[in-house]
């Protein structure tokens, strides 16, 4: 077995190199100044306020503007889930030990650890570095990853209010001031 080892060229090397004809690192292109601009595209902050617009306008007022929206189409309910994925593995209860410390003579006495909320079991590894997402409850959806870190874990969670919640808490909002012609 052995290791080539490459010398690292010389400053004389480079600039011959560079002389015969060497391709540029970067391609230069020809900045024309007038194709700049400070206007943000439409389409960019089409749905920049998307989330707060339930709140802005009455129940009425929504549902009229929904029918009338040409960019909003009606989307198809997601199919339901296949009966793999119906047990939950990121919440599921982990196993304690609880008959080995009966056996030694340790029946009314805890050991430490095995009662703390705040210390999670090792994750299956099945659920590392995938989408977890948790059934909708209370009108919030929970989204969620897994990772490994060395010999530690790290899950992210992210909960969201659906979109049914959003609309039917519109009904008690205020809707836009009227104007002044």
């Amino acid at each position: 077995n052995w290791i080539e080892v490459e010398a690292s060229k010389t400053e004389q090397e480079l600039k011959a190199e560079w002389a015969i004809g060497a391709s540029p690192v970067a391609k230069q292109e020809s900045a024309d100044d007038a194709s700049w601009t400070n206007l943000i595209p439409v389409p960019l902050t089409l749905y920049q306020y998307l989330e707060e617009f339930p709140h802005t306008f009455s129940q009425e007022q929504l549902h009229a503007y929904y029918q009338t929206a040409p960019y909003i189409s009606s989307v198809p309910q997601p199919p339901a889930l296949p009966r793999i994925l119906d047990k939950v593995i990121v919440n599921a209860e982990p196993k304690k030990i609880w008959d080995d410390h009966q056996q030694v003579g340790w029946a009314n006495a805890t050991p430490a650890g095995l009662d703390d909320n705040s210390i999670l079991a090792v994750p299956n590894h099945v659920v590392l570095n995938h989408l977890t997402a948790s059934a909708i409850k209370n009108g919030t959806l929970g989204v969620g990853t897994t990772t490994r870190y060395r010999k530690k874990y790290i899950t992210t969670m992210f909960f969201k209010p659906t979109l049914g919640d959003l609309v039917g808490d519109a009904g008690t909002a205020t809707g836009p001031p009227p104007r002044r012609t």
